[in-house]
């Protein structure tokens, strides 16, 4: 345990709570682990999502800072690594946040076919005024790609030429950083309608606003894809009062036309996913 895990509350508990699981496991016996993968955009609630998936006792967590299977850019540069810690774990699910990864999440399905997959996305407006006020350059990469220039990292390898065009329609040097944020949030997000995947039995749709305002009615939804057990006090303090928390800047018609329709395009794919789950 870090210096710094010991002086920090929460990182505090949740050393415990791992070293408890752990202790509790060692005596069961053994069982195969199913992986969990949860992608999206950060500042989209993922992390929440994990606090709620660490919460319970048969889920063994694996956030982007983890070591032992993500670098120092938060990404998981070899599956291999996975493949070790879902084959050492002794929890029955093991949950892995791999969201700088989420563009090649297809890559995460076909060598974990059995695995279940998470994509969390959140309002754009929400989501890039988070951003902007988590992430003083959020706006970097998306002026290198847009301008011509290499070092986008993650992001830059999400983008296809279709989507590149797009981007390029829109974008002008004069840009707010809270409009490039909404751009961000359009790239990432739009990756998830690029592949049919999001329709895979495995796989299973989360928007934020649904989980936090209904928790109870997105997690039986949630847990009946991933064939889990319903656990309640696993969400118990979850909240919506970040929903709309803080005023939206300016943002050009065409931008949010951009960010409007593939909102809409998200949302129906909810709906469809709930119908489908409820058999209705």
């Amino acid at each position: 345990m870090q210096f710094s895990s010991i002086l920090n509350p929460r990182k505090r508990k949740r050393y415990i709570k791992r070293a408890l699981k752990k202790i509790k496991w060692s005596v069961l016996p053994v069982q195969k682990t199913m992986p969990i993968f949860v992608f999206g955009m950060q500042r989209s609630g993922t992390t929440m999502f994990m606090d709620i998936m660490e919460n319970r006792p048969d889920m063994e967590v694996f956030q982007e800072w983890e070591k032992s299977v993500f670098d120092r850019d938060c990404r998981i540069s070899d599956l291999s690594l996975v493949d070790k810690a879902v084959s050492e774990s002794k929890a029955k699910y093991a949950c892995f946040k791999p969201i700088c990864d989420s563009h090649i999440a297809d890559d995460f399905i076909s060598r974990f076919p059995d695995g279940k997959v998470i994509w969390v996305y959140r309002s754009y407006l929400d989501n890039a005024n988070s951003a902007i006020r988590r992430f003083p350059t959020s706006d970097r990469a998306l002026r290198l790609i847009c301008e011509g220039e290499t070092g986008g990292g993650w992001l830059q390898e999400g983008v296809s030429d279709e989507v590149l065009a797009k981007l390029k329609a829109v974008y002008n040097k004069d840009l707010s950083k809270f409009e490039i944020s909404c751009l961000n949030w359009w790239v990432r997000n739009i990756v998830l309608t690029e592949s049919d995947w999001i329709k895979h039995g495995n796989a299973f749709l989360v928007k934020y606003d649904n989980l936090v305002k209904d928790p109870t009615a997105m997690f039986a939804d949630i847990e009946s894809v991933l064939g889990v057990t319903h656990i309640k006090a696993s969400y118990s303090d979850v909240h919506g009062r970040s929903i709309a928390k803080n005023d939206f800047p300016p943002i050009s018609p065409a931008i949010r036309e951009l960010c409007e329709e593939l909102s809409r395009r998200l949302d129906a794919l909810v709906e469809e996913q709930g119908a489908r789950v409820r058999g209705s």
